[in-house]
């Protein structure tokens, strides 16, 4: 549970900051609430980087050192943009020491609460097969 979580959390930052570049491209200044426009570049990066990698995969395999250097370049690339860069500035501002160590209390909380064996007869019996 631990690996999904450091490898989850890696893949928002780097399609946050791939996201970010998209949204400021595309000018979308209406997007005012930090959440909706988190959101929005999150998934926009997600987009990206996965039709990126399809791109990718009609000219090369894919492999490990493909897929790590299609991401450096796509974050290299983002960061030209100085809103970009001052946007994840901002970003870093508001995460602050004592949220991230609540936020990560929080998670291995739930992975380990998420984690347990199931003890209910009837469910078990739903997921055995």
């Amino acid at each position: 549970m631990l690996y999904f979580i450091i490898t989850w959390l890696f893949l928002i930052g780097v399609c946050f900051s791939i996201g970010t570049a998209i949204v400021n491209g595309l000018q979308a200044d209406r997007i005012d609430r930090r959440g909706d426009r988190f959101i929005a570049a999150v998934w926009l990066g997600i987009v990206v980087l996965c039709v990126s990698m399809l791109a990718t995969s009609l000219i090369l395999p894919l492999s490990s050192a493909v897929g790590f250097a299609l991401v450096v370049g796509l974050v290299a690339l983002s960061l030209l943009s100085q809103s970009t860069r001052r946007e994840l500035a901002t970003l870093r501002s508001i995460f602050s020491p004592s949220f991230m160590v609540g936020f990560i209390t929080l998670e291995l909380i739930i992975a380990a609460f998420t984690s347990q064996k199931i003890v209910w007869f009837d469910t078990g019996l739903y997921h055995f097969g």
